[in-house]
């Protein structure tokens, strides 16, 4: 039978359950959160229609620098010891928007605005403006 992916309840954290999740699934979904279902559907939603694109139009919204914007399948490899391989996922990472004109702005340090894809870099996706607007409340 195949592994099925756990529910960690957050209200009601387990960190056994949590551990055996994390070792032989490497995944498990959270309940007990606050995140509206919709939200989270428009969210899935959205990130397929960014994975869709091209790949020229994907590596346009990285930046390698500061760990934002897209990732590419086999770019990152997150168990060294144990992959000889880059991990088999895509990927785009937001965090705190950091302006280059902020006391806080260091890129070094991963301090630094976060990279959008829009009409420009990605002319296929649909609502560049849309799809930023829900990464940012769900962020």
């Amino acid at each position: 039978m195949p592994n099925m992916i756990p529910t960690i309840n957050i209200d009601k954290p387990s960190p056994s359950l949590l551990r055996e999740a994390c070792m032989k699934t490497g995944f498990f979904y959270l309940s007990g959160h606050s995140v509206p279902e919709n939200l989270i559907k428009k969210v899935l939603s959205r990130s397929a229609d960014l994975f869709a694109l091209d790949a020229s139009s994907k590596t346009k919204v990285s930046d390698a620098v500061t760990s934002r914007g897209y990732t590419a399948m086999g770019e990152e490899t997150l168990d060294p010891k144990n992959q000889r391989e880059g991990d088999t996922k895509e990927g785009f990472y937001i965090a705190r928007d950091v302006p280059p004109d902020s006391v806080r702005y260091d890129p070094g340090r991963l301090a630094a605005p976060n990279v959008w894809p829009d009409e420009e870099t990605c002319p296929g996706l649909t609502d560049p403006e849309g799809w930023k607007n829900t990464m940012t409340e769900y962020f």
